[in-house]
């Protein structure tokens, strides 16, 4: 076994340890934090795949943007003491079950499948090619994500806003 098959095994049960107690946790405030644990674990994959750009936008955006911004919506609705979120839900068996059969199902797949595919064609260029799709056709998912994120921070102040105040 070599080093990265020992590093590729040490992230994935990090990210899968970190999912599993932002799951079992009742606290919205800690569901955050390990959603952040685990969005950091996958930019652990991208280094490992030799995309340091890809991991440090994994961190940036994800970790940096994304997470910062649920913790302070939830400290905004004033939710950071209660288990408003996470409590006893009718459903939890069910979903449980259905993502271990989803988890089984893909892990079958993929020993099924014997190796892995090559990398899209269209990135094949490295950086230069990234940068292009970036800034070309691949900028209206970036810029309908930050109206999306825009949304979610009005959203939050509006829920924060106490009656009678402007």
């Amino acid at each position: 076994m070599s080093l990265p098959d020992i590093f590729f095994y040490l992230i994935s049960l990090a990210l899968l340890g970190s999912a599993a107690a932002m799951m079992a946790s009742s606290q919205v405030f800690r569901q955050a934090v390990y959603l952040a644990i685990s969005l950091a674990m996958a930019a652990g994959f991208y280094v490992l795949l030799q995309a340091e750009l890809l991991a440090a936008v994994q961190i940036l955006v994800y970790v940096g943007a994304v997470v910062i911004l649920i913790i302070f919506a939830i400290m905004l609705t004033q939710q950071l003491g209660t288990g408003g979120g996470g409590g006893a839900n009718a459903l939890k068996a069910p979903a449980l079950l259905v993502g271990l059969a989803l988890a089984l199902g893909l892990a079958g797949f993929g020993l099924l499948r014997g190796q892995a595919q090559e990398a899209a064609p269209g990135f094949a260029g490295g950086i230069q090619a990234l940068g292009r799709a970036l800034l070309g056709w691949a900028a209206l998912p970036f810029e309908l994500s930050s109206l999306a994120l825009l949304g979610a921070l009005v959203g939050a102040l509006a829920l924060a806003r106490k009656e009678g105040e402007p």
